[in-house]
């Protein structure tokens, strides 16, 4: 299962669990859904480096494994950076981040083209193109929220992915045609 609309009841119950109710809960599922969704996809580059038999391969991988506590605290921090506050402020960092962190593990699908490796592994590397606060805030805006905090929101989601992403581990099994010499190289990946 990819990334997008199929994680929205991730999202959905990660609120529920967090005591996230009301109408405006569902806008900022979708949001969250299709803002993760963006930020894999142009948000960052995908890399892999790639280990295994000399040749040329495609790689396949399953889930990115981003630890929850480690999202959670740089997004409180980016929510009192930006006066995101009250009861519900570490509240709603807690809930996007374990809705961000299930997501990616039990529905992210890597590819990559991997020039050096013909058989063999990668590990999966995410470099950020600091622009996440901005897919974030107009994945919210489309999703129909409202107020003068939806950008101040949209930064601070997405400036936490950006602070974080970078050590977020995925593998990649490469195939490809065998070869009997040892390889190795950089595969360019997408996250779908």
């Amino acid at each position: 299962m990819p990334l997008g609309p199929p994680t929205l009841p991730i999202f959905q119950s990660a609120f529920l669990s967090h005591g996230l109710i009301g109408p405006g809960t569902a806008q900022l599922a979708v949001g969250c859904s299709n803002g993760l969704q963006q930020y894999m996809t142009v948000g960052c580059t995908t890399i892999s480096i790639d280990v295994g038999t000399l040749g040329a391969g495609t790689g396949f991988g399953f889930g990115i494994v981003l630890p929850q506590p480690v999202l959670t605290g740089a997004m409180t921090s980016f929510f009192a950076g930006l006066l995101i506050g009250g009861p519900f402020g570490p509240v709603t960092a807690s809930a996007i981040s374990f809705g961000i962190s299930n997501s990616l593990s039990t529905s992210a699908l890597v590819n990559t083209i991997n020039a050096g490796v013909g058989v063999g592994a990668g590990k999966v590397q995410f470099i950020p193109n600091g622009i996440g606060g901005n897919i974030f805030t107009a994945a919210f805006l489309a999703a129909g929220m409202t107020g003068p905090m939806i950008p101040s929101l949209g930064q601070a989601v997405g400036g936490a992915m950006d602070s974080v992403i970078a050590s977020a581990l995925g593998i990649v099994a490469i195939a490809g045609p065998p070869n009997i010499l040892p390889g190795g190289g950089v595969g360019i990946g997408t996250v779908s």
